[in-house]
């Protein structure tokens, strides 16, 4: 298949300050630590996992808008870690990202018409009549009206689902064909999230989006996406097809994410179920050996000692477990 998007070793550590005067090293915490995946041209690309897992801030990473602390990002060959200001301008007319929180994401004292516009000013891809077409034709993408009266309304006036649908056009509005949307319908009601949800898989049909979704929700990214990827304290865990993942997870904590949900197939056969711990720690000082031990019921002697990365245990499918596998304890 056609890539589009590939990231290597990619990490971001974040500074704690106040750290304690006794304390000779600087303390870090890893938000995202050693990240490789890469993403097919016209697929949707789940990243799934508890809060706190890093997803945001992998979301932010890939499109520079938070700068790595080592790692690759590659877009259509071009690392794009290495570009400059005026690089990254002209990068983001393809590039956008869809904002989890509606409420915060639009400008309150803005109008609909000012906000769709935006971009285009930013980049000055149009002006005047033209720019009012590309406003226009962004919103009729996501189903909104373009009347002058709509258009002249604050995003105070609007529902949570019209909120989300106008970040979605502004998105839209320059013409992109990568879309990063980080947890969009979250803070949405169930049938307002349905119809939102809706709108973005059909628009990756009508003008041939390719995504990175991220949710903490398995059950929306089994329904949505292609591939998943399922991380825990800033690592990958688990990677494949969505079908495969749901199916026959072979990370114990996915099967803890599978086992939170009521069952996603009628004749779900479950197998052994996963207990927990505890919490998801913070990520300032990793467990030794592999990260999820600590809270895993089904963790022996060799999780201790060696963090394990990822190995294709079926065609495409990939897990950082040194019990999973076809036959594995999950079974």
């Amino acid at each position: 298949m056609d890539e589009i998007f590939r990231v290597k070793d990619l990490r971001k550590l974040f500074p704690i300050k106040g750290s304690s005067l006794l304390r000779k090293k600087r303390r870090y915490i890893h938000a995202v630590d050693g990240v490789s995946f890469h993403i097919n041209r016209g697929e949707t690309f789940g990243i799934v996992g508890e809060s706190g897992c890093g997803k945001t801030t992998l979301a932010r990473l890939l499109l520079r808008l938070t700068e790595p602390s080592g790692g690759k990002i590659y877009y259509e060959g071009q690392d794009i870690t290495s570009l400059d200001r005026k690089g990254l301008k002209e990068l983001r007319k393809k590039l956008q990202m869809i904002f989890q929180d509606p409420y915060s994401s639009l400008d309150p004292r803005k109008t609909i018409f000012h906000i769709v516009a935006e971009p285009l000013k930013v980049h000055r891809v149009a002006h005047g009549r033209a720019l009012e077409e590309k406003i226009k034709e962004a919103l009729a993408l996501v189903d909104l009206p373009a009347s002058r009266d709509f258009l002249e309304k604050v995003p105070d006036e609007l529902s949570g689902g019209q909120r989300q649908r106008v970040g979605i056009a502004r998105a839209l509005v320059l013409g992109v064909e990568f879309i990063v949307a980080d947890e969009p319908v979250s803070m949405l009601d169930a049938s307002v999230k349905a119809g939102v949800t809706s709108l973005l898989m059909n628009l990756k049909q009508r003008i041939g989006l390719t995504y990175v979704f991220i949710t903490h929700e398995i059950g929306l990214a089994y329904h949505t996406c292609d591939r998943i990827a399922v991380m825990y304290l800033g690592k990958i865990v688990e990677l494949g097809k969505a079908e495969s993942v749901i199916k026959s997870p072979l990370h114990p904590y996915t099967r803890l994410l599978m086992d939170a949900i009521p069952p996603l197939l009628p004749d779900e056969q479950w197998g052994q179920r996963v207990s927990e711990r505890g919490e998801i720690p913070l990520s300032i000082e990793a467990p030794k050996g592999c990260r999820f031990h600590p809270r895993c019921a089904l963790a022996g002697r060799e999780c201790l000692l060696d963090e394990p990365g990822l190995e294709e245990v079926t065609s495409g499918h990939y897990v950082a477990c040194p019990k999973g596998g076809p036959d594995g304890p999950l079974k």
